[in-house]
């Protein structure tokens, strides 16, 4: 397990704390809580590589002034070919919350591009938080904040659990977020919220 609670420089706010302390290049997002818990992943398996092993996420959460990652360390050279597989970079737009995931160093990162939480191991574990939150939680890279959407495209805010039905009638995956009280987690492109957010 590893805590982290030093948002600022994890999130992506103090952009040199956080390439001092956690060896990971980040900026402002409009999803800092995701990018952070990424990145302490990320960091973890840097740190890892160096005695020829690498952890595996099985869950990370944010809550209140912490976030929080429980890993399971894995040695062998598949475990870490597969986690280099999941280390990745993300080039940001602040001005259209476009986000672009590459494999090489290319915006921000590195950071951890794979899933956050093992659900068939968490399903075993008789929690309400868990129950509740991360097993409804679709795993997907990202959130999207549809406060900060609506402002930067000057849309009128809508309830995101119409926007979750929308996007589910439309055949996409869509589900809430414990990581931002105005966001979503989605497969659907950024295009098709915003021709929800006009309709």
């Amino acid at each position: 397990m590893i805590t982290a609670t030093d948002r600022g420089a994890i999130c992506g706010k103090f952009t040199k704390a956080g390439l001092r302390k956690y060896g990971v290049f980040l900026g402002k997002t409009s999803f800092p809580n995701d990018i952070a818990l990424r990145a302490m992943v990320a960091s973890a398996n840097i740190h890892a590589f160096k005695f020829d092993k690498c952890v595996e996420p099985i869950l990370c959460y944010s809550k209140r002034h912490f976030y929080r990652c429980y890993l399971v360390v894995r040695e062998g050279s598949r475990y870490i070919k597969e986690a280099m597989k999941n280390l990745g970079f993300v080039k940001y737009n602040e001005k259209t919350d476009e986000r672009d995931v590459y494999n090489y160093p290319n915006g921000f990162g590195p950071i951890w591009i794979g899933k956050l939480y093992n659900k068939n191991f968490l399903e075993n574990i008789n929690n309400d938080f868990i129950k509740n939150k991360i097993l409804k939680e679709e795993d997907f890279l990202f959130y999207y904040d549809i406060s900060y959407i609506c402002k930067i495209y000057k849309l009128q805010m809508k309830k995101k659990k119409y926007l979750i039905e929308k996007l589910k009638d439309l055949g996409y995956k869509a589900s809430e977020t414990h990581l931002c009280n105005t966001g979503i987690k989605t497969n659907a492109d950024l295009e098709i919220i915003l021709d929800i957010l006009k309709s």
